[in-house]
């Protein structure tokens, strides 16, 4: 499972690819084309403008992330330890999560701290996910602890976007079900409400503002200082990368159980 000296290595690494100080590893293989059933999204929260000057593409691991973006060092630290891939150097981070990109990611994430994803399910638990999907493994162990359900018809919708708040409710659940969420109350803030707190879904309303307060998901900040999260907003795959790398540095590897 790795020791702390190994999560020290991996933090003092991330700095140095932040700097640029380090070439990236090659990316693994990628997956396709994510929690719940979404309502019809509004609009995306806005995200930060990279800097106007850009380098040039690379030519090895990292085809379309920068060293100037912002979330380029989630994806240094995800594609160092597998739970970030891209396809063939390309990670789309201005794409939108899709659900099976996102419950792969989080549960690829689990894997690298060391959990374990238990027994595959005898059959799919989703009529519309067949068990040579890529995501079926990873869906399997999200249904085993509860963090997926199927809709009425039975369906997960792998290909359709991923909204914000089923996001929030599922990294929340995740935390929960294996004890890790008091982990981050010493970097806990309490933010209150966000100011659209209402249009969030009671399912997902603890999820979104405990990822808040815990700085690991942020909404946008109008200009009278409210911050809305847009509940129903799909989420890009660099905010993604973002939210599960935050999670990732956050947790020591020893504390996730097997």
């Amino acid at each position: 499972m790795g020791d702390l000296g190994t999560r020290i290595s991996t933090l003092c690494l991330a700095a140095l690819l932040a700097l640029g100080q380090l070439p990236l590893p090659a990316a693994t293989p990628a997956e396709p084309n994510l929690p719940a059933e979404p309502p019809s999204a509004t609009t995306p929260a806005p995200e930060p403008e990279p800097p106007p000057s850009r380098p040039e593409p690379g030519t090895g691991a990292l085809q379309d992330v920068y060293p100037s973006d912002w979330f380029f060092p989630y994806v240094a630290i995800g594609a160092l330890h597998g739970f970030i891939q891209g396809n063939d150097g390309v990670f789309a981070p201005n794409r939108a999560a899709t659900r099976a990109e996102f419950v792969t990611m989080l549960a690829r994430m689990h894997q690298a701290l060391g959990g374990h994803l238990g027994a595959p399910l005898d059959h799919p638990p989703f009529v519309d996910v067949s068990p040579d999907h890529f995501s079926a493994p990873y869906l399997a162990w999200a249904f085993e602890i509860e963090a997926v359900h199927p809709n009425a018809e039975g369906q997960f919708r792998p290909g359709a976007s991923i909204s914000r708040e089923e996001v929030a409710a599922m990294v929340a659940h995740y935390l929960e079900f294996y004890g890790l969420d008091d982990l981050f109350e010493t970097a806990y803030e309490d933010h209150g409400l966000y100011a659209d707190w209402e249009e969030i879904a009671p399912w997902a309303l603890y999820g979104a503002h405990f990822l808040w307060n815990a700085n690991l998901m942020h909404g946008t900040q109008a200009e009278d200082d409210s911050v809305y999260f847009h509940p129903r907003a799909e989420i890009y795959r660099r905010e993604v990368f973002a939210i599960i790398g935050r999670v990732f540095q956050a947790i020591p590897i020893a504390e996730v159980e097997v």
